[in-house]
């Protein structure tokens, strides 16, 4: 799940940047608008570049969240832990309580203090 969100991050910096360079007229920066991704015709992906992409390519939901975090980088954390981060894990937890509280145990045991806590969402 970093790596999607390192991509979510790198994506927002890029937008806002795009953005910056030509403003939209409405002034919101939009990946349809500032045409970040327009260049490429294909593309190959792995791992959390995969889930990334199809959310970014499927879920239109997730490509506003993306277009709200560069709108507002200052908030994009916040942003992204309440609409991505905590509804993925709330619904992982419901699915199977056990293993996500074991999970986070192991990887705080594990040296992995941080991810531990992203998994132990309450």
């Amino acid at each position: 799940f970093r790596a999607a969100s390192v991509h979510t991050g790198v994506t927002c910096g890029v937008l806002a940047a795009a953005h910056a360079l030509r403003p939209s007229e409405d002034g919101v920066p939009t990946l349809s608008g500032t045409g970040v991704y327009a260049g490429f015709a294909s593309l190959a992906t792995v791992s959390g570049g995969s889930w990334f992409a199809a959310e970014l390519i499927y879920s239109e939901r997730f490509a506003r969240l993306v277009e709200a975090m560069a709108a507002s980088p200052g908030k994009a954390a916040e942003l992204h832990q309440e609409q991505w981060t905590k509804p993925l894990l709330s619904a992982a937890k419901r699915r199977d309580p056990g293993c996500m509280l074991y999970c986070g145990r192991a990887a705080e045991w594990s040296g992995l203090k941080g991810f531990g806590q992203d998994i132990d969402v309450g």
